[in-house]
């Protein structure tokens, strides 16, 4: 077995700051370490944070992307409709030229078939006068 000597006073007093030391020691180093894992955790929200920022980032780039392949399908669409309004513009203007064309031709038709009226209601006078003429001349000769 051992034997326990007993110490000195100078040796319980150099044990004594020994232990103090120690303990001094080991307080700064629970210290560091607690700021250390304090700092650790404020790395590790941080590093949360700017991958949340890059994945709200990364989506609206997409979501850009999304608006401006519909803004160009929405461009498209509004050219394609510009051009059948401008086709359509095209028909319809072509449509009241042969209705005028259509109106003239009917307003001369009318015209000449007037003119043809009167034409054969003079010719029908002329060819009853002439009637006459020849009923009375006819009448003379008996």
């Amino acid at each position: 077995k051992a034997q326990e000597t007993p110490c000195t006073p100078g040796e319980y007093k150099a044990i004594n700051s020994a232990v103090k030391s120690a303990s001094r020691k080991a307080d700064s180093i629970n210290e560091r370490v607690a700021n250390i894992q304090i700092k650790k955790r404020r790395l590790m929200d941080n590093a949360s944070q700017v991958r949340s920022l890059e994945d709200k980032r990364r989506e609206a780039e997409e979501a850009l992307q999304k608006e401006m392949a519909a803004e160009l399908a929405e461009r498209a669409e509004v050219e394609s409709a510009e051009a059948a309004l401008a086709g359509a513009e095209k028909t319809l203007f072509a449509a009241k030229t042969k209705l005028n064309v259509g109106a003239r031709a009917r307003a001369m038709a009318r015209s000449v078939a007037a003119e043809a009226a009167a034409q054969a209601r003079k010719g029908r006078e002329e060819v009853s006068q002439q009637k006459k003429e020849l009923i009375a001349l006819m009448e003379t000769l008996q």
